[in-house]
């Protein structure tokens, strides 16, 4: 473990911060602070009130209270503190603070560098002092949290990421129901006292999660499946209208989208099943925890969270075999737009032909008019020309001969040139010639350059000599 902690730190020294951390400081911090108070039972403090935004947060990074001092009674905790999403910056906090936060946390070293890495993944971590990290990253959020079983305290820190507002049923379930913010619905005593009560809650809102998102995609998926006539979602007794090409394009654009977020799906499937394992490990767990306080309460979330991950994940299955389906569905479109647009452009390319067809009848037409009046247009020239006197008795006058002289010679060298132009031997000929003499520029450039570079050479030569 050594080795990978020192590996991740020393990749978090040298990473660039520019994309990573904020250069302004939040202005939307909440921080909800559970405590298990014997006889008065759980108190939750949601928002804690001394911390609204970055600012504050760093003052209570450096009270008492938040480490710990001041306090004789060891009472089981639960501190989370939420990052708002303000920037596009994968923290929306600055760098300075993200490190006070992992050493508020005690978070493991060897994810730290996860923590701010775009990798998705579950990653539980059991430390020396046996102290447990743990990190889950998502589309919706990423959240971290160290459990310590000598002082029962859990540290957290969750920061929303792109589809958290959107989906994320933390958000929408209790008192609080503002953009930006976290709850807990159904927080108990006995949660405190167990690591991977957060994991639970990350587990159950992926699956509530990528739930919702089957269904909304797959509408997605029908609403194409209409737009291009060919699917389930279909009427197969009428003939379906064959689609614009603009429709075909948009199509193409919904289907790249959607087969994209089945992609997305089941990656976090796939994470939210390694989060339900981790929690149905009950033995493994048990003998971490050992004989401490709380030992009654750890048992009893234990098996209902056992039972529940089983349940989950029978869901996650479920959703995943949609996923699946709806993934073919949506290729299988894809296969059909470029069927259909490969159709519109060989109709596009005979409606070219056709109108090409129709430009060669036209151009026949206009020969055929250019023969017709060509005899006429020659006799009315040729009767005009001064050469010809119509009002004296010899209509030829003595001239007329060098009308001739210069008609014939030319119309002989045109058709001549035109003869040469088309002549593949004479256009292999000239091309050579072409070549051997841009051949002939090239090599004298190059030997000016070479010259150049001699004298430079040898000015180098002579200098170094000295």
């Amino acid at each position: 473990m050594e080795i990978l902690r020192e590996s991740p730190r020393a990749s978090f020294d040298h990473l660039s911060y520019e994309k990573v951390f904020s250069k302004t400081p939040c202005k939307k911090i909440q921080m909800i602070r559970a405590v298990d108070e014997g006889q008065k039972g759980l108190i939750v403090m949601n928002p804690h009130p001394a911390v609204r935004d970055e600012p504050s947060l760093v003052d209570y990074l450096q009270s008492d209270e938040a480490q710990g001092n001041g306090s004789s009674t060891k009472a089981a905790s639960l501190t989370l503190i939420f990052i708002s999403r303000d920037t596009e910056s994968g923290f929306s906090v600055q760098r300075s603070t993200f490190i006070q936060l992992c050493d508020y946390l005690q978070l493991d070293e060897s994810l730290r560098y996860y923590l701010i890495s775009s990798r998705s993944g579950w990653f539980p971590v059991v430390g020396k002092d046996g102290c447990c990290s743990f990190l889950v990253k998502d589309y919706m959020y990423i959240l971290a949290w160290t459990f310590d079983p000598d002082t029962l305290q859990t540290r957290a820190i969750m920061s929303e990421r792109s589809d958290y507002r959107k989906y994320s049923h933390l958000r929408e379930a209790g008192p609080v129901n503002l953009p930006g913010h976290v709850n807990l619905p159904g927080l108990t005593r006995a949660h405190l006292y167990h690591p991977l009560t957060l994991a639970f809650y990350g587990l159950a809102d992926f699956v509530w999660w990528t739930d919702e998102l089957i269904v909304n995609e797959g509408y997605a998926v029908g609403a194409i499946e209409k737009s291009t006539g060919h699917g389930l979602w279909t009427k197969s007794e009428i003939e379906p209208k064959a689609p614009s090409s603009e429709a075909l394009t948009e199509a193409s654009r919904k289907i790249a989208k959607v087969i994209g977020v089945f992609a997305s799906m089941l990656k976090s499937l796939k994470i939210a099943k390694a989060m339900a394992l981790t929690l149905d490990d009950v033995d493994t767990w048990g003998a971490w925890f050992g004989e401490r306080d709380g030992l009654d309460d750890y048992r009893q979330c234990s098996t209902s969270f056992a039972e529940a991950s089983r349940l989950l994940r029978r869901r996650a299955a479920a959703i995943k075999l949609s996923a699946h389906a709806s993934n073919d569905r949506a290729r299988a479109q894809s296969s059909i737009v470029s069927a259909l647009i490969r159709r519109e452009e060989t109709r596009l390319s005979l409606q070219i032909a056709e109108a090409t067809k129709r430009d060669s009848s036209d151009m026949k037409v206009i020969a055929m008019m250019t023969m017709l009046f060509l005899p006429a247009t020659f006799f009315a020239a040729l009767f005009a020309v001064p050469s010809l006197d119509w009002n004296q008795p010899g209509i030829v006058t003595d001239n007329f001969w060098i009308y001739w002289a210069f008609t014939l010679p030319t119309t002989l060298l045109i058709f001549f040139i035109w003869f040469l132009l088309n002549d593949p031997r004479v256009i292999g000929r000239l091309q050579r010639l072409r070549n051997f003499l841009l051949g002939r520029r090239g090599d004298t450039d190059g030997a000016v350059g070479k010259g150049g570079q001699d004298v430079q050479l040898g000015v180098e030569k002579v200098y170094v000599g000295k």
